[in-house]
């Protein structure tokens, strides 16, 4: 497990990294994901390059958009936050690393998904998950929950605010 999280770690920093590089002469700074106040905002794509830089504000901003920060195609990268709990999810081939930046929550991996429906290819959402193991999550904790694993933010006392970082497996 250990081993697990160090990889975990070393996967967010590294993914991150390649995010505060630089900024692409497309993107003006404050401006990479497109788009003003009262606009939708598209997911910014990985240029050519390979590197995307994104300002403070931008990222302060991406919290109150429900669209991913940056998308590739086997990587994306989102930052949340959410006030109250969640449906239970299983990706079929999405394996997502949570680094928490605020707040805390009741998290739950494994078990049997319960009330299971398809919401998309690949996706399943239920109400609930039978046994699993329940973690308590706060700032600065870490969790890699792997494909075909169920998981779900069972409870956010006030909020919590997070990345997740997808690696989406052909």
């Amino acid at each position: 497990m250990k081993k697990l999280q160090i990889v975990a770690c070393l996967f967010l920093i590294g993914a991150l990294a390649v995010l505060k590089a630089q900024q692409p002469p497309a993107a003006p700074q404050g401006r990479a994901g497109g788009g003003g106040r009262g606009q939708q905002n598209p997911t910014p794509q990985v240029p050519a390059s390979g590197v995307m830089y994104f300002d403070a504000k931008t990222v302060v901003d991406a919290v109150n958009r429900p669209n991913a920060f940056v998308a590739a195609p086997d990587l994306s990268v989102q930052v949340n936050k959410r006030v109250q709990a969640g449906g239970v999810e299983v990706h079929d081939k999405e394996s997502d690393v949570f680094y928490v930046l605020d707040g805390e929550a009741t998290f739950v991996t494994g078990g049997t998904l319960e009330g299971g429906r398809s919401t998309r290819p690949g996706q399943q959402m239920g109400s609930a998950i039978s046994g699993g193991d329940t973690y308590h999550l706060a700032k600065g904790d870490v969790i890699v929950v792997e494909a075909g694993v169920p998981h779900w933010f069972k409870e956010v006392p006030q909020s919590i605010t997070y990345y997740v970082v997808k690696s989406i497996r052909p």
